[in-house]
């Protein structure tokens, strides 16, 4: 519908306020899987992974079991629950069924390795099958994290490219400690594709969060608008009127 697609288009601008308003009225007048299916991504950006966001992602799955998206978004979204052996039987699922789909089985083992890392499972991500050269050049050096992180800051320095990859080397950068370059890294990717900030909130980017550039950011996106209006998420909290923390 136009109000769908005008929320859309507001997401794109980080209006998530006008955004959240013009997917009410979109969903008010159709409860289409399009309509839903979009609002669920500006909650995710938000920071709010519930009951609602896993139950569009798996009426997704099930109304397209051959769309690989909603298979690795409802994965993300279980692992960000904590209901991790669901994700990984939805991931080893998803592997088997799109076995023959290069893309889709990259972004399906990446999106996992990163949650292995940032749950801390990193024998088991270190026996991933990685076939970007980036995200294996680091995976090889996880005991090694001197050389990981000289290498994550030469490739934002040198080699930024996309946004995804920009992605990828913000979740390395908070892995091994080095939240300020998350942080830059991140920023690039949000400002460029804002529905990407459903990534600020894996685990490894928790010292990230903590920053108060971090916190200046999201007032700067107008995120804290959107959550003083339309609540918090678990990641963050006000402290006072003015104030507010994230972890």
């Amino acid at each position: 519908t136009a109000h769908s697609a005008l929320a859309g288009s507001l997401v794109t601008t980080k209006n998530w306020v006008a955004a959240e308003s013009a997917f009410a009225e979109a969903m008010r007048r159709s409860r289409s899987l399009d309509a839903v299916g979009n609002y669920v991504f500006l909650r995710l950006s938000a920071g709010k992974f519930d009951a609602f966001a896993r139950e569009v992602f798996e009426e997704a799955r099930a109304g397209d079991h051959q769309a690989e998206a909603p298979h690795r978004f409802l994965a993300f979204v279980l692992a960000e629950m904590g209901d991790w052996d669901r994700a990984n039987a939805v991931y080893e699922s998803a592997l088997r069924l799109f076995a023959k789909d290069e893309r889709a089985v990259r972004a399906l083992q990446e999106q996992r390795m990163h949650w292995l890392v940032g749950r801390g499972d990193l024998d088991e991500a270190a026996a991933s099958t990685i076939n970007d050269a980036f995200n294996a050049s680091i995976l090889a050096r996880l005991g090694a994290p001197g050389e990981a992180i000289a290498e994550i800051r030469r490739e934002l320095a040198d080699r930024p490219g996309s946004p995804n990859h920009r992605r990828d080397i913000a979740l390395w950068a908070g892995h091994f400690g080095d939240p300020q370059l998350a942080l830059a890294a991140m920023r690039t990717v949000v400002d460029a594709q804002p529905a990407q900030m459903l990534y600020v909130w894996m685990p490894q980017l928790k010292p990230m969060r903590q920053l108060p550039e971090f916190r200046a950011y999201m007032r700067e996106i107008g995120m804290v608008a959107y959550w003083q209006k339309y609540g918090w998420p678990p990641f963050c909290r006000p402290i006072d009127e003015h104030e507010f923390e994230c972890h």
